[in-house]
């Protein structure tokens, strides 16, 4: 009898116990899961890569390969003031940081808007506090700008970006194409079937940034040519990530091509 009352207020000191620990722990205040503001100072260590498509309607105009834009926080003509530009073959605009309200943050949601010249990201950090974007491209609804509805947002990418200068460095085609893409201090070459000497980089391009630059090819059809450098680390897709890579999209007349993944050599 002696051990059943011993057992039977063990039970007992037992479940009071567990109802303490367990009213406890609903209280308990929870953590708060916000994200942080992201700064400019952060973003400025990133760009955004997107691919964008047509809109069905307007495939028979613009073709079904990708565009590709790169975006990017930099000064421009060294005038003191950050832009946030969007680089393509096609397009390259900017806008102005302080003036337009480019960069907003919403404390409810812990997100952080980076406007463009045709719509917006949003940023915020993962359980680890690091950076990431948050889906795709989102395109304000202007009817005075046709990019914005006729293309729609199809793969986003953040890179971290480490300032190192990738031009001036020869890439091995590797996805969509075979050949070599060459670059010496303002001028290039592609070439299939070798890679390119020095007297055969007689193209010129411009340096847009460390990561972004532009040019337009010698050949017949004188393409135009967007050329996006990744740091080794980023990859492209969830591929490539041992290497540093170059992302190749050329174009002309609104019309691009696949996008051709290079490796450095």
């Amino acid at each position: 009898m002696k051990n059943l009352i011993k057992i039977t207020f063990a039970i007992f000191a037992f479940t009071l116990l567990f109802t303490a620990c367990s009213s406890s722990d609903d209280d308990s205040p929870q953590p708060n899961q916000i994200a942080k503001e992201i700064t400019v100072e952060e973003l400025q260590n990133y760009m955004i890569v997107g691919e964008f498509l047509a809109k069905p309607e307007y495939q028979n105009q613009l073709g079904t390969k990708p565009y590709l834009i790169a975006t990017y926080l930099a000064e421009y003509n060294n005038d003191g003031k950050l832009y946030a530009f969007s680089e393509g073959w096609f397009a390259s605009v900017l806008y102005n940081l302080e003036q337009d309200e480019a960069i907003t943050y919403d404390a409810t949601t812990g997100i952080t808007k980076l406007k463009t010249k045709w719509g917006y990201y949003e940023l915020t950090r993962d359980a680890n506090e690091q950076i990431v974007v948050k889906g795709n491209f989102h395109f304000e609804d202007d009817p005075n700008n046709p990019n914005t509805y006729w293309f729609t947002s199809s793969y986003t990418q953040l890179i971290k970006v480490d300032g190192q200068v990738y031009d001036n460095s020869t890439y091995k085609a590797v996805e969509n194409l075979t050949g070599f893409y060459r670059f010496s201090t303002d001028f290039w070459r592609y070439k299939q079937d070798a890679v390119p000497t020095d007297a055969d980089l007689t193209w010129s391009y411009y340096l847009n940034h460390r990561n972004v630059w532009t040019g337009q090819d010698g050949g017949t059809e004188q393409l135009y040519n967007a050329f996006i450098a990744i740091p080794k680390g980023n990859g492209w897709k969830g591929q490539h990530k041992d290497k540093d890579i170059l992302l190749v999209n050329t174009g002309k007349t609104m019309t691009t091509g696949d996008v051709i993944v290079c490796e450095k050599m």
